[in-house]
């Protein structure tokens, strides 16, 4: 029959997702039962036969159903087995044979046939069946069987919303379609529909734990609060303990929180449910980096190249783990393999965290060569921030006059105003750090009157950093009255920060910069531990732990704010050392750092600075 050829299709196809370790727990693809009745008008039943099957499946302590369309897709859902089968029609009886398959030993492992009066008895029948495979985990509570078959139809349809909400008129306490329905709405951006069919949704009393648990996520899901989140999150997972997406929430909510160590420990349960989950295991690499688990991040990620060793992405991220430790060699092979895989991958980042990579190993000739490819891919591709990317790189690699007069060149040949607007901010940052306010100010004037959308947001901060000399006092009431509104909060704390920061008002910087990082999640290129790192060494305090990991360059847009965390992390982490009397290292990073510092103005304090520590 179709369905045994399918079988041994998908059997065969997943014979290269094969594992050789046991794995507690199990993922069983679930298609839709194949109709024998010779009768197209009954195809839904097949579809309505998989969706009882797998609300019987969910919560079980080892086993995860996933629906697919087809048997062919189990691969893709990196599923362990295969439940299929078929039905037919005897007399007024509905007879249903079902088939689970491993698909690691391309073995059958159990087939159950159960025979119920047609369409009222469903979800008896299913629960038999389930039963009898040993997968039934909960009753299965029988929807009505218009609902059902409404539901069926929505899935594949163009238009689901109308088949859904005939499904929860005939049937308001089937809970399937009130979770496609607020899936439809978030998808399409409509969240106060999205919140309606949850509140209609809470006002029925006919829904299980699970289903209740599930909804409850969903609606928390619609708030910023994430402690209210993670509380549905922790209780869904307790209902469902075989679901791997529920614990890569959880886990992802606790890196926003900035709970490094407890998403460390989630990915990690996420992991054992679904092992060669490719996304997986890069959210997770980059999460053991931030707890500082070198060996950890790199073996997931050197799993995750092994299953995917044709894409690029494996091998970027495994240079950011690289980057970050310190190991800027490696670090720079990763980058050339992935950009050799596709040099235009993510922007061509790779390439230009290849630069970065060689320029800080003290090679500015190699890391030169690095970024000419890259701005070659760049302007190749129409990148209209090429040339301001090109001019930020002469900047932060030691040739800073090179850089203005490029910038200066670029800014003034732009006619978008977006364009014209960052170019100007560019120059007014460079301006403020050379010290020379008075010219910073004017660029920051020009930026604010040529801004538009998102760039204006940014002209406004750099305008009022480039103020005058005021008290820290002062600064907090010019930093409210130039970002008034609710929702600039974000920006209030950046500017407060930079403007402590850049007045020398460290000490009274560190609670704001605290402040900052403990709102926006770790990532590779985050810049507020390095200001934090810095506020914390000017007060005379412990900054060893957000100097933990180097930061890797952003190669997204060009961003004028970098200018102030490089190459000031490596006199940082220089800095650092000296005061723990290595002396060796911390030399080696102030003369990297003089090099990159190049011919930035003597404003540049650090530049001195690093000059008299080398000469000790």
């Amino acid at each position: 029959m179709r369905s045994e050829l399918i079988l041994v299709l998908t059997a065969l196809a997943a014979v290269g997702c094969r594992r050789s370790e046991p794995v507690s727990y199990q993922r069983v693809a679930l298609p839709p039962f194949e109709n024998l009745t010779g009768d197209a008008r009954n195809d839904w039943l097949g579809t309505g036969l998989a969706e009882l099957f797998s609300a019987g499946i969910t919560g079980s302590a080892r086993w995860q159903p996933l629906r697919v369309e087809t048997a062919e897709q189990a691969p893709a859902v990196r599923a362990t087995h295969l439940l299929h089968g078929y039905f037919r029609l005897k007399a007024d009886q509905l007879e249903v044979r079902a088939i689970l398959e491993d698909l690691r030993r391309l073995k059958t492992v159990r087939v159950a046939t159960a025979v119920a009066p047609r369409e009222e008895g469903l979800a008896r029948l299913a629960g038999s069946l389930l039963e009898n495979l040993g997968l039934l985990a909960r009753g299965i509570r029988p929807p009505h069987i218009e609902a059902l078959h409404a539901y069926a139809d929505s899935l594949h349809a163009a238009d689901p919303v109308p088949y859904l909400e005939r499904a929860l008129a005939t049937d308001p306490d089937f809970s399937s379609p009130y979770l496609a329905l607020f899936r439809y709405k978030v998808a399409r951006g409509d969240l106060a529909g999205a919140r309606e069919v949850m509140v209609q949704a809470g006002g029925r009393t006919g829904f299980d734990a699970v289903e209740r648990a599930r909804m409850g996520w969903l609606y928390s899901s619609l708030s910023s609060d994430l402690a209210a989140q993670l509380q549905a999150l922790q209780e869904l997972a307790r209902l469902t303990p075989a679901e791997s997406e529920v614990w890569q929430a959880i886990a992802e909510r606790r890196l926003m929180r900035r709970e490094i160590d407890a998403a460390v420990r989630a990915y990690a349960e996420a992991l054992a449910r679904d092992p060669d989950n490719p996304l997986l295991l890069n959210e997770a690499a980059y999460a053991s980096a931030y707890a500082g688990d070198f060996a950890g991040a790199v073996a997931r990620l050197e799993r995750y190249r092994r299953l995917q060793p044709a894409e690029p992405n494996p091998d970027d991220s495994l240079g950011d783990i690289y980057y970050q430790f310190g190991r800027f060699a490696e670090a720079e092979a990763c980058y050339r393999e992935s950009a050799q895989k596709s040099s235009g991958f993510a922007g061509a980042g790779s390439l230009l965290k290849a630069a970065y990579a060689r320029l800080m190993q003290g090679d500015t000739e190699g890391a030169q060569a690095h970024f000419g490819r890259y701005l070659e891919q760049r302007r190749a591709a129409g990148d209209p921030w090429a040339e301001a990317r090109r001019a930020e790189w002469e900047y932060l690699s030691g040739h800073a006059r090179r850089g203005i007069e490029l910038m200066q060149g670029w800014a003034g040949a732009q006619r978008a105003p977006e364009q014209r607007a960052l170019g100007l901010i560019f120059l007014a940052a460079w301006k403020l750090e050379a010290g020379e306010r008075e010219q910073a100010r004017r660029y920051a004037e020009q930026a604010v009157s040529a801004a538009q959308g998102r760039m204006r947001l940014l002209a406004r901060l750099f305008l009022l950093l480039c103020d005058t000399a005021a008290s820290p006092g002062e600064w907090e009431q010019r930093v409210r009255q130039a970002f008034p509104q609710a929702g600039e909060e974000p920006a209030r704390l950046i500017a407060l920060a930079h403007a402590l920061l850049l007045n020398g008002y460290f000490r009274e910087a560190v609670p704001v910069l605290r402040e900052l990082v403990s709102r926006i999640p770790p990532s590779p290129s985050e810049s507020g531990p390095i200001l934090l790192a810095w506020a914390l060494l000017e007060s005379g305090q412990d900054a060893g732990p957000w100097l933990a990991r180097w930061r890797v360059p952003d190669s997204g847009l060009p961003d004028p704010l970098e200018c102030f965390v490089f190459p000031r992390i490596v006199w940082l982490r220089a800095r650092m050392l000296e005061r723990q009397g290595k002396t060796e290292p911390a030399g080696e990073l102030y003369r990297l750092f003089l090099r990159l510092a190049g011919d930035r103005p003597d404003a540049f304090r650090e530049r001195q600075r690093a000059a008299a520590a080398r000469g000790r």
